[in-house]
């Protein structure tokens, strides 16, 4: 798959719901992916958790 379906696809499943609308099977299997890839990537040491209050001192977006 090119990298511009890759986008065209992530852009489809992270769009806005409108009110009402269902969840899919598609996006719930698609973010269960989401979810495994980002844990496996933790568990192997290739990512941290960081909370948003880490992330938003270390940009300069601490406006608490």
């Amino acid at each position: 798959m090119s990298q511009t379906k890759d986008i065209d696809k992530a852009a489809e499943f992270t769009a806005p719901f409108a009110p009402g609308e269902a969840v899919t099977p598609e996006h719930a299997a698609w973010m269960k992916a989401q979810t495994r890839e980002t844990l496996d990537k933790i568990e192997r040491g290739d990512m941290t958790y960081r909370s948003l209050d880490e992330v938003m001192r270390a940009h300069g977006f601490d406006a608490r």
